[in-house]
């Protein structure tokens, strides 16, 4: 016995249905391109103008490193810590002082050259104190993480002070000492 196959046969039209009787459906046609745009609009996040200097002039600082005794060469090591608590700047700012907020601007702060900038110049100057020298005679290197806690986010940046431009070690200055003329803290 013969079944009856629901679909229709190959090379078929549809249905009278669907169709009109006697014709078949064209074939798809690809869209033709007759201008193309010269400016192409994408949405993105970045930090706003002075968001960095005014995160940084809310923060917590943290400076805590081993200068090593006065006169040894070879570099000193040290690490600053700071805290933006965003709920100290609320009252400043649009965004809600939360979790997600943190995150966003950790990841916005990680690679943001004014950032680095400010941090660096940050942690030579508190570290310049500590050693009672002027920051202008220290140099190093800056390593950053940018991270969040809740609420917060946490800088760390790691700072290797190599020898003073006239070739001593970034040691503490002796005693008595004061900073160079017109080197002021």
């Amino acid at each position: 016995m013969a079944t009856s196959d629901p679909r229709p046969a190959a090379g078929s039209v549809l249905p009278a249905a669907v169709a009109p009787a006697g014709a078949s459906l064209p074939a798809p046609r690809l869209a033709r391109v007759a201008r193309i745009a010269l400016v192409r609009r994408e949405v993105r996040e970045v930090l706003a103008p002075g968001a960095v200097a005014l995160l940084l002039s809310r923060a917590d600082v943290l400076v805590e490193g081993d200068p090593g005794p006065a006169g040894a060469a070879g570099p000193s090591y040290w690490s600053v810590m700071v805290t933006v608590d965003l709920q100290r700047v609320a009252l400043a700012v649009r965004e809600r002082p939360d979790v997600a907020t943190a995150e966003r601007l950790a990841e916005l702060l990680r690679h943001h050259p004014e950032l680095h900038t400010r941090l660096r110049a940050l942690a030579l100057t508190a570290i310049a104190a500590r050693l009672q020298q002027p920051a202008s005679r220290l140099r190093g290197s800056v390593e950053l993480s940018v991270r969040t806690e809740g609420p917060r986010i946490l800088i760390d940046a790691d700072v290797a002070i190599s020898a003073n431009a006239d070739g001593r070690g970034a040691r503490p200055a002796p005693r008595g000492a004061s900073p160079s003329r017109g080197q002021g803290r």
